[in-house]
């Protein structure tokens, strides 16, 4: 991932910057992509423990790829809701006006009014 981070690092250091403002641009620089050398300013600029400074920087490589996730799929997890959601809709729509199920064609059938017509 970080191979990743790296090779976008001129897209990336601005949010880490907006992130983490008491990095400056010289920090921001000298970190180019390295994940210790960004946990090593964190640690400074806000008198982190090492371990506190590494959980701050999962936290944000989680969201960083959360966010990648999105970019390269966005209608994510959602494709099979919003599937299942409009499969719904035409369910609802077809079996309008039918007060029973006895009443109701089979599904699958047309609706009467559709399709072809008896003769």
């Amino acid at each position: 991932m970080w191979t990743q981070i790296k090779n976008d690092w001129e897209h990336i250091k601005h949010a880490l910057q907006a992130r983490w403002e008491r990095l400056s641009a010289a920090d921001i620089d000298a970190i180019n992509g390295d994940r210790t050398a960004l946990c090593n300013r964190l640690q400074a600029h806000y008198e982190l423990t090492s371990d506190d400074a590494n959980g701050e920087v999962m936290q944000w490589e989680n969201q960083y790829r959360a966010d990648a996730a999105e970019r390269a799929n966005p209608a994510g997890d959602n494709a099979e809701e919003l599937t299942h959601i409009a499969d719904s809709k035409e369910l609802l729509q077809y079996s309008a006006g039918y007060a029973d199920d006895e009443t109701a064609p089979e599904l699958g059938s047309d609706p009467p009014g559709k399709g072809s017509r008896a003769t």
